[in-house]
């Protein structure tokens, strides 16, 4: 996964959620796990560009959960502010934004 590092004078999480990525973008490579406040996690795969929600157990389901669905674009995916991503068929797209992004890490 190709993302933007943390410099060592930018305020974030706290170190126990910093795993030195920042931000992901809409040209970065690889495979990404996105995990919000709520702790519902995001696989995003940038080169086949889909995107998997895993909800947490405390929240309610979304449609196409647990499901590959087609990534448009990452329109924010920075530590610290809700992920928004636009998602779906190109002729019907919906933007998801979410809570607050508190980890960005390399997925396998």
């Amino acid at each position: 996964m190709t993302s933007q590092k943390r410099s060592s004078t930018s305020t974030g999480p706290s170190p126990a959620h910093d795993t030195g990525v920042n931000t992901l973008t809409d040209t970065d490579t690889g495979l990404a796990l996105i995990t919000t406040e709520t702790g519902s996690k995001y696989l995003i795969d940038l080169d086949a560009r889909t995107v998997r929600r895993n909800p947490s157990s405390l929240i309610d389901g979304l449609a196409g959960d647990k499901k590959d669905l087609p990534l448009l674009a990452i329109t924010n995916c920075t530590i610290g502010e809700p992920l928004q991503l636009s998602i779906g068929p190109a002729d019907r797209a919906i933007t998801r934004r979410t809570t607050r992004v508190v980890s960005i890490v390399p997925a396998p």
